[in-house]
């Protein structure tokens, strides 16, 4: 099995949509990917997901299933310094390099800052969504 993981193009985040420019690059993007052999195409909810695997979609004459769990990763936490609610993963280095636990696949979330949040519940929503695809391909996790 071959996954491609594709982001977005340049986005409008203001509109959920995608900039000229990142218009251009999923036009670009779709003319790479449409003589590839592509079986499924699993989108993102949000609109500038959308509209960049549109130009694709519409090369290859295919579907996409959209699915909820590939929204924007939600997991907003209470910044221990200034007290304002912020992303988790928007740290200087020296912070997060610090905590040997941010290194670790079982212990990430376990950092104060982390548990401030609902940080593991949305990466355990992500876990689950892309288990469950791949058991639909006949890949289970052990």
């Amino acid at each position: 099995m071959k996954l491609l993981i594709i982001r977005h193009g340049d986005p409008d985040y203001e509109h959920d949509s995608l900039t000229e420019k990142g218009k251009r690059e999923a036009e670009l993007l779709a003319k790479r990917l449409v003589n590839e052999k592509i079986d499924y195409f699993y989108l993102s909810p949000l609109g500038r997901a959308q509209a960049t695997a549109e130009y694709t979609l519409k090369a290859k004459n295919a579907h996409g299933e959209t699915c909820p769990w590939l929204r924007e990763f939600h997991a907003p936490v209470i910044d221990e310094e200034t007290g304002n609610e912020r992303i988790p993963w928007d740290q200087l280095p020296n912070l997060w390099t610090a905590k040997e636990e941010y290194y670790s696949k079982e212990l990430w979330h376990t950092v104060p800052l982390m548990k401030n949040g609902n940080v593991i519940a949305e990466a355990e929503r992500v876990y689950k969504g892309i288990d469950d695809i791949l058991e639909r391909h006949g890949y289970r996790r052990e």
